[in-house]
Parts: C-alpha cells; sequence; structure tokens
C-alpha cells in the first residue's frame, strides 16, 4: 500500500463529511457545519463507517466502502473500493490500516502479506495542523453567510433521538454564489487528493486554424494544369509541383507554370483560411470545398476509423487462442515480430495485420463508431467520441477523464437526510447529490454521488484486538523467506525460448 493511495482514499470521506456545510443552508448551517467540523478535529473516540456510489450519465464507475474506528491515539481504517472497467470486469481494491500510539500495519488487499511503518499519532481525525485551521474557519464563514447557500428545500425536525433535516433541494434554491464556487473549490481538491486535474482553461478551445485536406490532391492539381494550359498534365510534371527534381534542371516557363498551377490549387485553400478559425475541410478533386462540424464526423465521411489495443501482443496472445484454437505467450508474439528471422518477421506481421483487420470489421459493423479500444483480455470496446479514444490510450481512469474534461459544474438537485444526536453530534447522513455538468466538448452529462455516513460509538469505541494477527498473514519478511526462491525461480525464467505455431508450422522463438 502507498501513502499516496492512503491520502486519497481517506480524502474522500473527509469530502463527505465536508459536503455537509455545503448542503446545508435555509435551516441548520451552523449546527451541521460545526458538527461535521467537531467529528473531523475535536472528537477523540468515534466509529465512523461511510459508503459512497458515483455514476456518470447513469453509469456506475466508481463505488467506495469504508470504515474508520478512533480510540485516542489508535486507530483503524478499512476501505474497499469497486471501478468496473469498461471491458466489463470490475477492478477491486483496498487496504486496512492499523495505528497504534505511532506505530502502524497496513495490508493492502493485493498482497498476502503485512508491512509496518510509521506515522506521527494523533487524537483527533485530521492530523494536519494547517488543515484543522482550515477547516476552523471554514466553519466560521459557514457559520455566517448562513442561507446565501441554499434559499429553499430544507426543513428541520426534532425526534425523540435529536434533529433531522431533510433536503427536497433543486437546482432553483441554490443561490449562484454556491455554484460558481462549486468549480473552483473541486480544482483545488481535486488536484490536492491526487484525484485528477481540472484546467483552468477547459473552457477555452485552443485554435489552430483550419485543418484542411484534398480529396485527390493529384486529381486537382489535373484539373488547375488543364484550366490553365488547355492541356492534359504530364504525370512528372507533379512531382515538379512539390520541388522533386534537380535545380537548374527546368527553364523558366516551366517553373512559372508550376507556380501557376500550386496559385491557382491554394486558392480554395486562401478562401477557407481568410473566411475560417476553425474547422476541419475537404477539397476535392473539382475544387469544390465541403466541411465538417467534427473530427468524428470527417472519420466517418471517408471511413478513416481505426482500432487501438491496450497491449497488441497480449491481445495477439489472446485473438490467436480464439482464432486458431493455438496458445502463444505475448512475449513469443514480440520476440517472432522482431526477430531477424525475416520471413517469420513477416509472417508474424501478416498475423497482425489480420488481428487488426478483425478488430476493425467489428468496428465498422458498429453504426457511429469512429474507432475501438482492444482491452488486454482482447474485449473490444466501441468508442464514438474522439476525446474518449484519447483518454482509453492515454490510460485514464473515468475519474480523471471526467476531471480533465469538465468545463462547468452545477448542482441539480440535493436529496437526503442529515441527523443529529440530542447532544448535536451527527449521527447519519444518506442522500443522493446529482450534478449536471458540461464538458470541454460541449457535451452535457449528470454526475450522481450517492453516499451514506454513520457515526456512532462516542466514547465507547474500543480497539482491543486489533492487530495484524488479525488479517491472518505474515509480515513482509515472513512472507519473502517463504516465497523469495519462487519468486527467482520465476524472473530467471520468463523470456526463455517457446514454440510459436503459425500455418501448422512450429518456430523457436
Amino acid at each position: 500500500m502507498k501513502k499516496n493511495t492512503v491520502i486519497r482514499l481517506f480524502a474522500l470521506m473527509l469530502c463527505v463529511l465536508l459536503a455537509l456545510p455545503v448542503m446545508a443552508g435555509a435551516e441548520g448551517v451552523a449546527d451541521i457545519s460545526a458538527t461535521a467540523v467537531a467529528l473531523l478535529v475535536d472528537t477523540e473516540n468515534v466509529t465512523v463507517s461511510a459508503s459512497a456510489r458515483l455514476l456518470w450519465d447513469g453509469v456506475e464507475f466508481k463505488k467506495f466502502d469504508g470504515r474508520y474506528l478512533k480510540a485516542a491515539m489508535d486507530n483503524y481504517m478499512k476501505v474497499q473500493v469497486q471501478t468496473p472497467v469498461s471491458d466489463g470486469t470490475t477492478r477491486a481494491g483496498g487496504y486496512e490500516v492499523i495505528g497504534r500510539t505511532g506505530d502502524v500495519w497496513a495490508r493492502d488487499y493485493s498482497y498476502d502479506y503485512y508491512y509496518e511503518s510509521g506515522i506521527d499519532p494523533s487524537t483527533h481525525i485530521v492530523r494536519s495542523a494547517e488543515l484543522e485551521a482550515a477547516l476552523r474557519e471554514a466553519n466560521s464563514v459557514m457559520a455566517a453567510i448562513g442561507n446565501t447557500l441554499l434559499t429553499g428545500g430544507v426543513s428541520a425536525e426534532q425526534t425523540g433521538e435529536g434533529t433531522m433535516y431533510t433536503f427536497t433541494v433543486q437546482e432553483k434554491d441554490v443561490s449562484p454564489l454556491a455554484q460558481a464556487a462549486l468549480l473552483p473549490l473541486l480544482r483545488v481538491a481535486a488536484s490536492r487528493m491526487g484525484f485528477g486535474y481540472i484546467s483552468e482553461d477547459a473552457g477555452e478551445r485552443e485554435y489552430y486554424g483550419p485543418y484542411i485536406e484534398f480529396e485527390d490532391e493529384y486529381a486537382f492539381a489535373e484539373k488547375c494544369y488543364r484550366e490553365l494550359t488547355g492541356e492534359e498534365m504530364p504525370e512528372e510534371f507533379f512531382f515538379i509541383l512539390y520541388g522533386l527534381y534537380e535545380e537548374g534542371t527546368l527553364d523558366d516557363d516551366t517553373v512559372q507554370l508550376a507556380i501557376a498551377v500550386t496559385e491557382k490549387m491554394n486558392e480554395p485553400v486562401y478562401q477557407i483560411e481568410n473566411d475560417y478559425n476553425d474547422g476541419i475541410f475537404v477539397i476535392d478533386a473539382e475544387g469544390t470545398v465541403r466541411s465538417f462540424a467534427s473530427e468524428e464526423e470527417y472519420i466517418l465521411a471517408y471511413d478513416l476509423q481505426y482500432v487501438e489495443f491496450q497491449d497488441p501482443f497480449d491481445v495477439m496472445s489472446v485473438w490467436y487462442l480464439e482464432k486458431y484454437g493455438i496458445y502463444a505467450s505475448p512475449d513469443a508474439f514480440s520476440r517472432a515480430l522482431y526477430t531477424e528471422d525475416a520471413a517469420l518477421a513477416e509472417m508474424t506481421g501478416a498475423l497482425y495485420e489480420e488481428m487488426c483487420e478483425d478488430y476493425l470489421e467489428q468496428v465498422l459493423e458498429t453504426p457511429g463508431a469512429i474507432g475501438g479500444y482492444v482491452h488486454r483480455n482482447g474485449a473490444l470496446e466501441t468508442v464514438y467520441f474522439l476525446s474518449d479514444l484519447n483518454a482509453l490510450s492515454g490510460y485514464m481512469t473515468p475519474t480523471e477523464k471526467i476531471l480533465n474534461e469538465m468545463m462547468t459544474i452545477s448542482v441539480a438537485s440535493v436529496d437526503g437526510t442529515v441527523s443529529l444526536d440530542a447532544e448535536g453530534r451527527l449521527t447519519e447522513v444518506v442522500g443522493t447529490v446529482t450534478f449536471n455538468v458540461v464538458d470541454c466538448y460541449d457535451r452535457s452529462h449528470v454526475l450522481t454521488v450517492e453516499m451514506s455516513v454513520e457515526a456512532g460509538d462516542y466514547g465507547t469505541t474500543d480497539l482491543t484486538g486489533y492487530g495484524p494477527e488479525m488479517w491472518g498473514v505474515p509480515d513482509y519478511s515472513e512472507w519473502w523467506d517463504q516465497h523469495q526462491e519462487e519468486y527467482l525461480e520465476e524472473m530467471t525464467t520468463t523470456g526463455q525460448p517457446e514454440i510459436l505455431t503459425i500455418n501448422g508450422v512450429d518456430y523457436s522463438v
């Protein structure tokens, strides 16, 4: 488990709690804000459970479950994360941490061992003095501005256990002040907590000028030549137009004709550059200009769809087994493609092209798809927007993609309850918050956050019995003693020659 992972995921739990003051408004802002801050910086003994489910346009892309126990200097934290992957699988992760007066034991679910580290102990959930000061200041601000955040949609009810605040907030109930503050706050929080980067200029498109392409440059050059001379253009003249000749070998008349043909070919180019700052334009053989509103439209019009691979050799291993019933490792295909045996390299290259064509054919069978991304396990994901394909190729997580492309965000609705006990301490938060998001491609989206927080066992939380032995796994040094021989053997056998069967013939690679 890495420290930054701990910080990031624990920060998410803090974000859920810190959202309480923002949610509060017309009634109860001071109470809820003070309660949230007190839980984080003034409570020495408590048990907190939190879960969150995040959806993008109705599709779940992240799920968290966490539990935090605090008893003076001791604490225990368990975090579980589930991330649906676009190849149809779900990536599960998480960790547990036990802290006892500064000694720390941590276990990542990816490993069958735990390891020890250390940290400055604290009697509160928030250890940072700077963050504590910031939270207290934020609490003072919340108490001062009160119902300027929300103008309605919040009601309070006294119950036998304490006070329950019910939220039925709509967009009209959220003040412009709160909406305007949301993106700057998210921009700062996201980058500092390591969840991604929201560009300050995400909403400002960069204009590089119009993209101009000739559909058939040779045919258009022939047309311009014919209009200027009344004759058919010699094939070698096309090369002269692009300077593919030895200096001093052309007479002045030929040079001047080449200049004239070039100028005539550039007439529609100059016109486009004069009339447009951006866009995609194609000049056909007759000089007619065809424009496209998007790169996707251009790709579909000219059948320029393409496929990208997460790891081409991993995919090739899966594809070859499925198609021909023969297994070969990714390393075997890699060695065969780059071998000094020219014949084997050519056959492997032909197999690679066959694989690409198979996947591209599936893309072309999907109406509107501009490309495809093939995951390591061979699963094809058809893509309809170039930005999505670029994000997949750049290994962006869904969270990183959302944040990276976000241009505006605003609260659409808040539905839920916040409960305080008779002593004014937080006991439960249950609710759903929806946000309207516009990305830098002017596409509208809905971000939904379903969350639940429970706090209890104030003053009675007990960490007796919480120690690394509860995990039933050895510490790292013991684990390494048991596995180092097996690990070293695996390292020495990796990359050894294999038999690769192509067209019924075996090759040692």
